[in-house]
């Protein structure tokens, strides 16, 4: 079964940031390559509670959510890729992702400079909340 974070991977890929597994990663999977081209992580983050809906038992809706999270040595190309990620990421409206429907995924702030990580990388992150079913 797919996750929230397989999900946003495979609606990357389809909008063209990148490839599942070259340069896109579910972090607790990868630590990501060790190249200086960027790359992205993605990390669910826990959501908010479930959306109740009249006349259905249990949970109507689920807002899972994630932290995107770009690393790389360019600062220019880090950012590029973290546009358009969330680019790729907020345009989703009423529509099914790996086989999920979803109602959509808002962009819960712009870009964070997290500075430099330990390898001198640039990282830049946000964090994005989706409506779907269950």
């Amino acid at each position: 079964m797919a996750t929230f974070p397989d999900d946003l991977i495979a609606q990357l890929v389809d909008e063209g940031v990148g490839a599942a597994g070259v340069n896109l990663f579910i972090s607790n999977r990868s630590s990501g390559p060790s190249q200086s081209k960027p790359y992205l992580l993605i990390t669910e983050t826990g959501g908010s509670g479930p959306l109740r809906v009249q006349n259905v038992p249990g949970d109507g809706y689920e807002t899972p959510s994630a932290q995107i999270l770009v690393r790389g040595v360019d600062y220019a190309a880090v950012r590029s890729m973290s546009e358009l990620a969330y680019n790729a990421l907020v345009k989703v409206s009423n529509q099914m992702l790996n086989g999920t429907w979803y109602i959509d995924i808002q962009g819960l702030q712009k870009f964070i400079d997290l500075g430099l990580d330990e390898n001198s990388q640039v990282r830049i992150a946000f964090n994005v909340l989706a409506t779907k079913r269950p």
